[in-house]
């Protein structure tokens, strides 16, 4: 009688092997030597947990979504994340051979995948911003799991401690970015302590994109435990090898993302439009900024010598009577005449036209066009050209410090008491935190404006005319104290899509095409005309000397057309020197008493507070003074070129090769902006000393 052999169960498996674990134990048989097997394990205990908790995450999930709001655009990656606990919970994967390696890079993308959304998810940000952004962020949480592995050599632990790195990470920009309404970087880590200073009395509640990124975490430490351990079954050689192999590759990796243009994907203005991780990246890297060939603060006191022996000499010429200081950077405020010549049925600058007594008028050179009104504002307070800083990085997100010298340390220094306006969110661009920094005494914000049921508005947005009247209130408040104020007005920012009752219509003339966004937008710098006519009017019936400075932050984003017919040419024909005439805005500084009249012409934006101090009469610093004369033979500085005292246009890589003026210019600011350690004190700030504004803030 023949007897049926009977095959032993596989002594790893507590239930009925599956399919795939048949076939798999047959490849194993038969290829021993190159196993290519993917085996899962599981028993009933497994199929109940797993069972229980699958069903209890979706009951839950489905209430954390009623309770906290989970944003929809999450949800499947929440979904997913809770079929993998479910699924890390009913099996154990075991692999060998070519499918484990096969089956740990899959997990390893497929973890850097759910690192950046769980980043997202707790930033609320939105899921793809952009191919660049996404990829970038992947291949940095990669990245950081790669690091970790090449110095372990434990792939679980790797995955582990990768997740929880950027879960703490998002976590804690969660809570900044409630706090103060801008991102967690890596620069705000080296100050740690004011951060978690500034958050007393705030309120933390539980939102659902936390819980979101929370179930995302969950999900990337069982992906993880779905991994081998460690390389010990490869050897020392090969497991040394593969780290080697890694380590390079991250080395490499570093260099391609510091030295190629990753930066060209960051868009400042919207923090939550950038990828958590990609910001972060990016933003260390813009900390690290290359310094001037021939640097050193030895340099800098030699270039400055003269300039520190002028400003000696004319602040012992200050008068005792100091006038009142405004000014007012205006949102978009710009002559598109600057680009080339129209026509219009109305004038739409009448009072700029006509200023001329008492007034310096000219055409000033901005680094930024259609936004970026941060750039224009520090480069105006501090003296500092952003030439020199990255592309799309942002000094008051990244570089301020306590006690940056800036036109406003300059005046306290005189006596001054500064105050701040801008009609719009206080932590825009970082501002709540930056202007104490400078030394603002108060800052009035759209939350002030807005309250006023009385406030007169420009389309939707708060009008020139209702920061004007602040202004006024300032001045007529001053009681014995001499003000700087400083406003940033918001009435001209995009978009221009349609044409409001409240503006009078200015219409383009014998023109082919139809622009009805470059019309809006004359509209509205028609009623910005007459606005700041009624503040030059204002002051100038006031008994008490007034100087005041206005310019325009940028040129607006309207139709590309526009610029092509009036150019005559495509805008991809425009040579760098024509595509330099849209980052031109006008500016005059006035004064209610006598001041030498004159056209400036050109000049860039860094040098306007040197020659408002100038114009005043008032004390500056060695800087000031050493900018000044450096505007004789550079008048202009910026981003999009230079020119120089006859006129001519140098790409800036080019002039800084050609100009030593240039090369000058740039330690100078340097030392200043970027090197605050070994700073030339006497360069930047008055002979009186500082004003020590961490001791104010207590």
């Amino acid at each position: 009688m023949m007897h049926r052999e009977r095959r032993p169960r596989p002594r790893h498996w507590k239930t009925r092997p599956t399919a795939m674990t048949i076939w798999a134990a047959r490849q194993r048989q038969t290829a021993p030597r190159q196993p290519f097997n993917l085996e899962l394990h599981t028993s009933w205990a497994r199929v109940f947990l797993a069972f229980v908790t699958g069903v209890t995450l979706l009951s839950l999930f489905g209430q954390w979504t009623t309770i906290f709001g989970i944003n929809p655009v999450f949800h499947p990656f929440c979904y997913f994340a809770i079929a993998i606990i479910t699924a890390g919970l009913l099996v154990e994967v075991d692999t060998r051979g070519t499918m484990r390696v096969l089956w740990n890079i899959g997990v390893v993308w497929l973890c850097g995948i759910f690192i950046w959304m769980m980043d997202q998810a707790l930033f609320n940000g939105i899921i793809t911003a952009g191919v660049g952004q996404d990829a970038l962020s992947i291949a940095i949480a990669i990245f950081t799991i790669a690091v970790i592995f090449a110095a372990s050599g434990r792939l679980r632990l790797s995955i582990i401690l990768a997740s929880v790195l950027w879960y703490l990470l998002g976590a804690a920009n969660f809570l900044v970015y409630t706090f103060r309404g801008d991102p967690l970087f890596f620069g705000d880590l080296l100050a740690l302590r004011t951060a978690l200073d500034v958050s007393d009395g705030y309120r933390i509640e539980l939102t659902g994109n936390f819980v979101a990124g929370t179930l995302m975490l969950g999900a990337l430490i069982v992906l993880a435990l779905w991994t081998k351990r460690d390389l010990s079954d490869l050897g020392v050689r090969r497991k040394r090898i593969l780290q080697g192999s890694v380590l390079t590759a991250c080395v490499l990796a570093i260099a391609c993302f510091m030295g190629g243009n990753t930066e060209a994907y960051y868009y400042s203005w919207d923090a939550q439009y950038n990828n958590y991780l990609y910001s972060f990246g990016v933003n260390i890297k813009m900390l690290n900024i290359k310094r001037p060939d021939g640097y050193d603060t030895k340099k800098v006191e030699g270039i400055t010598q003269d300039a520190r022996a002028e400003a000696e000499g004319i602040n012992q010429m200050a008068p005792e009577k100091k006038p009142a200081v405004i000014a007012i950077m205006n949102e978009s405020f710009s002559d598109l005449k600057a680009v080339a010549d129209f026509k219009t049925d109305v004038d739409y600058m009448p009072f700029y036209h006509s200023l001329q007594e008492n007034t310096l008028k000219g055409n000033l050179y901005v680094d930024v066009l259609g936004g970026g009104t941060c750039d224009s504002e520090y480069t105006f307070l501090s003296g500092n050209a952003t030439a020199f800083v990255p592309d799309n990085a942002r000094p008051y997100q990244l570089y301020v410090k306590e006690n940056t010298p800036t036109l406003v340390s300059t005046l306290n220094d005189q006596g001054y008491t500064s105050h701040a306006i801008h009609p719009g969110a206080p932590n825009a661009w970082n501002r709540d935190s930056v202007y104490p920094d400078f030394g603002f005494t108060d800052f009035y914000t759209g939350d002030d404006f807005y309250l006023n049921e009385n406030e007169s508005f420009t389309r939707s947005l708060i009008s020139d005319q209702a920061t004007y009247d602040q202004v006024i209130r300032l001045y007529e408040n001053r009681g014995t104290e001499t003000p700087f104020i400083f406003d940033v007005t918001i009435a001209n920012h995009g978009g221009y899509e349609v044409m409001t009752e409240d503006l009078e219509p200015v219409h383009l003339m014998n023109m082919t095409g139809s622009y009805p966004m470059a019309e809006v937008y004359l509209s509205l710098i028609k009623k910005a005309d007459a606005e700041i006519q009624n503040l030059v009017t204002y002051f100038s019936n006031q008994p008490e000397p007034v100087v005041l400075v206005f310019f325009g932050d940028h040129q607006p984003t309207i139709e590309t057309a526009f610029y092509e017919e009036i150019m005559g040419k495509p805008m991809s024909e425009w040579t760098e020197e024509e595509l330099q005439k849209r980052f031109v805005t006008p500016f005059f500084i006035w004064a209610n008493y006598d001041i030498p009249e004159a056209e400036v012409g050109d000049l860039s934006v860094n040098y306007l507070s040197s020659l408002l101090l100038r114009t005043a009469g008032l004390k500056e610093t060695a800087y000031n003074a050493y900018s000044l004369d450096t505007a004789k033979s550079l008048p202009v500085i910026s981003k999009k070129g230079v020119k120089d005292a006859q006129g001519n246009y140098y790409a800036l890589g080019d002039a800084e090769k050609q100009l030593e003026a240039l090369k000058d210019y740039h330690m100078v600011m340097y030392n200043n902006l970027f090197d605050a350690k070994h700073r030339c004190q006497d360069v930047f700030y008055l002979d009186q000393g500082t004003t020590d504004l961490s001791e104010e803030k207590k």
